[in-house]
Protein backbone atom coordinates (compact mmCIF):
# COMPACT_ATOMS: atom_id res chain seq x y z
CA UNK A 1 0.00 0.00 0.00
CA UNK A 2 1.46 3.40 -0.70
CA UNK A 3 -0.13 6.69 0.82
CA UNK A 4 -0.16 9.86 -0.17
CA UNK A 5 0.89 12.74 2.47
CA UNK A 6 -0.12 16.06 2.95
CA UNK A 7 0.81 17.62 6.23
CA UNK A 8 -0.44 20.81 7.78
CA UNK A 9 -3.60 20.67 5.86
CA UNK A 10 -7.19 20.47 6.73
CA UNK A 11 -9.52 18.23 4.69
CA UNK A 12 -12.98 19.97 4.46
CA UNK A 13 -15.01 18.56 7.93
CA UNK A 14 -17.42 15.89 6.86
CA UNK A 15 -19.95 17.40 9.42
CA UNK A 16 -20.25 20.67 7.13
CA UNK A 17 -21.64 18.68 4.39
CA UNK A 18 -24.62 17.16 3.46
CA UNK A 19 -25.29 12.81 3.87
CA UNK A 20 -26.31 11.69 0.59
CA UNK A 21 -27.11 8.34 2.40
CA UNK A 22 -26.17 5.59 4.55
CA UNK A 23 -24.68 2.34 4.30
CA UNK A 24 -26.86 -0.95 4.10
CA UNK A 25 -24.60 -3.20 2.93
CA UNK A 26 -20.92 -4.22 2.71
CA UNK A 27 -19.30 -7.04 1.18
CA UNK A 28 -15.34 -7.69 -0.30
CA UNK A 29 -14.73 -4.52 -2.12
CA UNK A 30 -18.26 -2.67 -2.40
CA UNK A 31 -20.85 -1.38 -0.35
CA UNK A 32 -24.43 -0.69 -1.24
CA UNK A 33 -25.97 3.04 0.48
CA UNK A 34 -29.21 3.92 0.81
CA UNK A 35 -29.50 7.24 -0.74
CA UNK A 36 -31.27 10.21 1.21
CA UNK A 37 -34.46 11.90 -0.30
CA UNK A 38 -34.29 15.59 -0.81
CA UNK A 39 -36.37 16.13 -3.39
CA UNK A 40 -34.06 19.31 -4.18
CA UNK A 41 -34.07 18.81 -8.33
CA UNK A 42 -32.10 22.30 -8.51
CA UNK A 43 -29.56 22.63 -11.86
CA UNK A 44 -26.79 23.61 -8.84
CA UNK A 45 -27.52 21.29 -6.12
CA UNK A 46 -25.14 17.92 -7.27
CA UNK A 47 -26.12 14.52 -6.37
CA UNK A 48 -25.02 10.96 -6.24
CA UNK A 49 -24.82 9.76 -9.81
CA UNK A 50 -22.79 6.00 -11.44
CA UNK A 51 -19.17 7.85 -11.91
CA UNK A 52 -19.16 10.02 -8.54
CA UNK A 53 -16.16 9.91 -6.13
CA UNK A 54 -18.17 9.47 -2.22
CA UNK A 55 -16.91 8.64 0.97
CA UNK A 56 -18.15 6.44 3.59
CA UNK A 57 -17.16 8.30 7.28
CA UNK A 58 -15.85 6.72 10.44
CA UNK A 59 -14.87 7.55 13.58
CA UNK A 60 -11.19 7.24 12.31
CA UNK A 61 -11.26 7.78 8.60
CA UNK A 62 -12.92 8.38 5.61
CA UNK A 63 -13.35 5.32 2.91
CA UNK A 64 -13.50 6.31 -0.51
CA UNK A 65 -15.39 5.17 -3.16
CA UNK A 66 -16.67 5.13 -6.62
CA UNK A 67 -20.41 4.87 -7.39
CA UNK A 68 -21.03 2.23 -9.90
CA UNK A 69 -24.94 1.87 -10.32
CA UNK A 70 -27.79 3.37 -8.54
CA UNK A 71 -31.45 1.41 -8.34
CA UNK A 72 -34.89 2.37 -7.07
CA UNK A 73 -37.84 0.11 -5.62
CA UNK A 74 -40.78 2.00 -6.28
CA UNK A 75 -43.19 2.66 -3.16
CA UNK A 76 -45.06 -0.03 -1.46
CA UNK A 77 -48.15 1.29 -2.42
CA UNK A 78 -49.29 4.00 -4.96
CA UNK A 79 -48.12 7.56 -3.73
CA UNK A 80 -46.23 6.58 -1.30
CA UNK A 81 -42.20 7.70 -2.30
CA UNK A 82 -39.82 4.95 -3.38
CA UNK A 83 -36.18 4.25 -2.07
CA UNK A 84 -32.87 4.63 -4.33
CA UNK A 85 -29.55 2.85 -3.74
CA UNK A 86 -26.36 3.09 -4.58
CA UNK A 87 -23.48 0.79 -5.07
CA UNK A 88 -19.90 1.81 -4.89
CA UNK A 89 -16.94 -0.06 -5.45
CA UNK A 90 -14.10 0.77 -2.51
CA UNK A 91 -10.78 1.70 -3.05
CA UNK A 92 -8.69 3.28 -0.09
CA UNK A 93 -8.67 5.44 3.19
CA UNK A 94 -8.10 8.91 3.92
CA UNK A 95 -6.77 8.63 7.65
CA UNK A 96 -5.68 11.66 10.01
CA UNK A 97 -2.67 11.38 12.23
CA UNK A 98 -1.91 14.23 14.56
CA UNK A 99 -1.78 17.31 11.81
CA UNK A 100 -1.46 15.08 8.52
CA UNK A 101 -3.81 13.43 6.47
CA UNK A 102 -3.21 10.25 4.51
CA UNK A 103 -5.17 8.82 1.52
CA UNK A 104 -3.86 5.17 1.26
CA UNK A 105 -4.94 2.30 -1.39
CA UNK A 106 -6.52 -0.40 -0.16
CA UNK A 107 -9.47 -0.39 2.84
CA UNK A 108 -8.32 -1.60 6.53
CA UNK A 109 -11.16 -0.41 8.52
CA UNK A 110 -14.70 -1.32 6.66
CA UNK A 111 -17.49 0.67 6.89
CA UNK A 112 -20.40 -0.39 9.40
CA UNK A 113 -23.79 -0.65 8.65
CA UNK A 114 -25.74 3.01 9.35
CA UNK A 115 -22.32 4.65 8.33
CA UNK A 116 -22.99 8.04 6.64
CA UNK A 117 -21.94 8.88 2.93
CA UNK A 118 -21.02 12.07 1.60
CA UNK A 119 -19.48 13.56 -1.80
CA UNK A 120 -15.79 13.62 -1.57
CA UNK A 121 -14.37 17.24 -1.87
CA UNK A 122 -12.29 18.30 -3.99
CA UNK A 123 -9.71 18.77 -1.51
CA UNK A 124 -10.37 15.12 -0.47
CA UNK A 125 -9.91 14.33 -4.68
CA UNK A 126 -6.81 16.39 -4.59
CA UNK A 127 -5.03 13.83 -1.88
CA UNK A 128 -6.25 11.07 -3.52
CA UNK A 129 -5.42 12.14 -7.01
CA UNK A 130 -2.61 14.17 -6.46
CA UNK A 131 0.51 15.69 -4.59
CA UNK A 132 2.84 11.91 -4.81
CA UNK A 133 6.22 12.81 -4.61
CA UNK A 134 8.21 11.22 -7.29
CA UNK A 135 5.49 11.07 -9.24
CA UNK A 136 4.26 12.49 -12.98
CA UNK A 137 0.83 14.26 -14.09
CA UNK A 138 -0.57 11.71 -17.00
CA UNK A 139 -3.96 14.02 -16.95
CA UNK A 140 -6.53 14.89 -15.36
CA UNK A 141 -9.99 13.90 -13.23
CA UNK A 142 -12.80 13.39 -15.58
CA UNK A 143 -15.13 14.39 -12.37
CA UNK A 144 -13.08 17.27 -11.89
CA UNK A 145 -10.76 18.59 -14.44
CA UNK A 146 -9.04 21.16 -11.94
CA UNK A 147 -7.58 17.91 -10.34
CA UNK A 148 -4.27 16.32 -11.96
CA UNK A 149 -4.24 12.65 -11.83
CA UNK A 150 -0.67 11.51 -11.08
CA UNK A 151 1.58 8.25 -10.77
CA UNK A 152 4.28 6.97 -8.96
CA UNK A 153 6.53 6.79 -11.22
CA UNK A 154 9.13 4.55 -8.83
CA UNK A 155 6.50 2.34 -7.66
CA UNK A 156 5.08 1.77 -11.06
CA UNK A 157 8.47 0.49 -12.45
CA UNK A 158 9.13 -1.67 -9.16
CA UNK A 159 5.94 -3.87 -10.26
CA UNK A 160 4.82 -5.34 -13.87
CA UNK A 161 2.47 -3.46 -15.70
CA UNK A 162 0.82 -3.07 -19.36
CA UNK A 163 -0.29 -0.26 -21.15
CA UNK A 164 -3.40 -0.57 -22.56
CA UNK A 165 -5.24 0.94 -25.52
CA UNK A 166 -6.53 1.29 -28.66
CA UNK A 167 -5.01 2.18 -32.00
CA UNK A 168 -4.49 6.10 -31.49
CA UNK A 169 -5.30 6.94 -28.04
CA UNK A 170 -1.48 7.87 -27.49
CA UNK A 171 -0.07 5.19 -25.76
Amino acid sequence: MSANLISNTTVAPCAERPLIGRVISVGGSTAKFELTQTGDRTPNTVHATVGKFVGVRSATSIVVGMVTQITERPGASAGQPGTSAAHMDLFGEIKTSGSSVAFSRGVSDYPAIGESVILMSDRELRLVYGGISGGATIGSLHQDPTINAQINIDELLNKHFAILGTTGVGK
